[in-house]
């Protein structure tokens, strides 16, 4: 029996449970638990998404990976960087070494399907990086429909969105994150969002109680830890 764990519409993670040989199948009702549970256990995911490694941790050492793959989604070539993470994505999925893990098939679905989702995803594996993994259609020279993987450190851009979702933040409460970023004082927040100051520090009184931060700086803290070294 299989579950998918979801939070806003985002996958977080997945159960696969079994039973052992001789044991009665799964019920309906074992079926109605999990489903049950399943959301609560993917919002306590994303809770917890921003519990990172340790900073000694977060040195990327293999950098710059790139995997070709065929349009039916095999692998033709790769550097050894893409190597290296490829191995590790199978170690923590526990499959073969010809298997390709869920995230890379997930990304290559997409950039395959031409459409307007964001062929990208940033994966957070125990005790390692934050790894982006973006896929790209490749045209114009040899076979059409091949795809190239990208393996990267995860950028701010990448993570701040996932850590605001973490923190359980609204869309007005990252909107006025978003401003505090690019330096932006409580005055000009409240002008560019068209709001009064007094709402936007009432927004940010919240913000701070949610990121338990003290002050701008250690909410910039809070939010760049992901990816500063």
């Amino acid at each position: 029996m299989r579950a998918v764990l979801l939070s806003k519409g985002d996958c977080w993670g997945y159960l696969t449970l079994w039973r052992k040989s001789g044991q009665p199948p799964f019920h309906e009702k074992d079926r109605s638990l999990l489903a049950s549970l399943a959301p609560i256990i993917g919002r306590h995911l994303q809770r917890f998404r921003h519990q990172k490694p340790k900073k000694d941790l977060f040195h990327m050492k293999h950098a710059g990976g790139i995997l070709i793959m065929s349009k039916e989604l095999r692998p033709i070539s790769c550097n050894d960087a893409a190597l290296h993470w490829l191995n590790i994505l199978r170690d923590w999925e526990k499959i073969g070494g010809t298997s390709i893990p869920r995230p890379i098939r997930a990304v290559c679905s997409r950039a395959a399907a031409e459409t307007d989702d964001p062929a990208k995803t940033v994966i957070s594996i125990p005790g390692r990086p934050l790894l982006s993994l973006k896929a790209s259609r490749l045209d114009g020279f040899g076979p059409s429909g091949q795809l190239a993987v990208s393996f990267e450190p995860a950028s701010p851009a990448d993570t701040i969105p996932l850590v605001a979702d973490a923190y359980g933040l609204s869309e007005r409460e990252k909107e006025i994150v978003y401003r505090i970023i690019r330096g932006l004082s409580t005055k000009d927040i409240a002008d560019d969002l068209h709001i009064s100051v007094y709402t936007v520090q009432d927004h940010l009184k919240s913000i701070f109680l949610k990121m338990k931060a003290g002050n701008r700086r250690e909410l910039l803290w809070k939010l760049l830890d992901d990816v500063l070294v």
